[in-house]
């Protein structure tokens, strides 16, 4: 699990190298045999492949990740997973210029969410719909999301703040909509 939330932490950073290099070490752990819970991290696996081949701008690689991490997502029926999968599906689309599937996606995961608690999903949806112009208040409904998110954290604490002071598309969507001009390079 620290692998993957130091590529993680890695990838949000933009060291897309070393977060495939952190990513690698746990399919080379997966490859070696069998790991105790390992149905805890396929999904951020799943969820940081997608997001590391889409900040390097392989679409369809992105692709290939973000399929097997929306079946994942699916075979767990956790509302929170499956929003987050459909909002890797929904960028997946609009790196390949496909608008329309990508508002298939974004729905598919707001139903997927709602009435439902799944504030991280919610916002990301939210706010890729926003981003992309969809009709609506989605821009309205992920400021909500991160007030709550911020609300629900003691008022001293320095990250309620960064929640307060952000904009909810730019940390929801990362760094704007998928690159096509990054790769992943080895160091």
């Amino acid at each position: 699990m620290s692998h993957i939330l130091l590529g993680r932490a890695e990838l949000g950073i933009g060291g897309l190298a070393s977060a495939k290099r952190s990513f690698d070490e746990v399919r080379k752990l997966q490859s070696r045999g069998r790991i105790l819970m390992v149905w805890i991290w396929k999904l951020p696996l799943q969820l940081g492949l997608a997001e590391l081949h889409l900040a390097a701008g392989d679409v369809k690689a992105a692709r290939t990740e973000s399929e097997i991490f929306v079946s994942l997502a699916h075979d767990t029926a956790e509302c929170n997973w499956i929003g987050l999968a459909h909002y890797t599906q929904a960028r997946v689309a609009l790196a390949e210029q496909d608008s329309a599937m990508g508002d298939i996606e974004i729905q598919k995961g707001l139903s997927a969410i709602h009435g439902r608690e799944a504030p991280l999903a919610a916002w990301r949806l939210h706010a890729l719909a926003a981003a992309t112009g969809r009709p609506g208040d989605s821009s309205m409904q992920a400021q909500a999301v991160v007030r709550q998110l911020a609300e629900s954290l003691p008022e001293s604490d320095p990250l309620r703040l960064t929640f307060l002071a952000a904009r909810p598309q730019v940390i929801a969507v990362g760094h704007g909509l998928p690159s096509t001009d990054r790769k992943v390079r080895d160091e």
